[in-house]
């Protein structure tokens, strides 16, 4: 995205890759939870899992908004960084407890 100064196809792609990231993990936490009972630390520690599904959503708006203003598009790319930077301590507390 640098080397082409932010064109709106490289957003694009970017957010293309983003989405597809954040769908696989999704993906990955449905599999996990089938796999136990609803009563296990590991589905109570991911509750409904707010950050994954908002990273997909956001991908998806990054997505929508790169061939009109990648500006916005890269504003949602900051905001799933941001929110993946704070540690999520949702299984260490359940773990803990």
């Amino acid at each position: 995205m640098g080397e082409t100064s932010f064109a709106p196809y490289p957003v694009a792609m970017y957010a293309v890759i983003g989405f597809g990231a954040s769908f696989a993990y999704y993906l990955l936490t449905k599999d996990l939870l089938s796999l136990h009972e609803n009563t296990t630390s590991l589905s109570q520690a991911l509750g409904k899992d707010i950050k994954g599904k908002t990273s997909i959503l956001f991908n998806a708006l990054a997505i929508v908004f790169a061939p009109y203003n990648p500006a916005v598009s890269i504003t949602f790319f900051m905001l799933t960084g941001l929110m993946w930077f704070v540690p999520d301590r949702r299984i260490e507390r359940i773990l803990n407890a």
